[in-house]
């Protein structure tokens, strides 16, 4: 899921930190620099975190 939401960023030019902005703003609570480190595949994330940050992406990606 890590390349997808990687995708989508480049694709809708999400910056990391915009997304975590998003991210922490529906209930997620991992840090901007472990999101930064997962997106940049040094570290896995919970289910759930990865969940929500394909849920910001896409809700991010679908408003511009």
């Amino acid at each position: 899921m890590r390349a997808l939401i990687a995708d989508v960023m480049r694709q809708g030019h999400i910056s990391t930190h915009g997304l975590w902005v998003y991210y922490f703003s529906i209930g997620g609570f991992i840090g901007e620099v472990e999101v930064d480190a997962y997106l940049h595949g040094l570290m896995p994330l919970p289910a759930l975190d990865e969940e929500l940050l394909a849920v910001a992406v896409a809700e991010m990606y679908a408003d511009t």
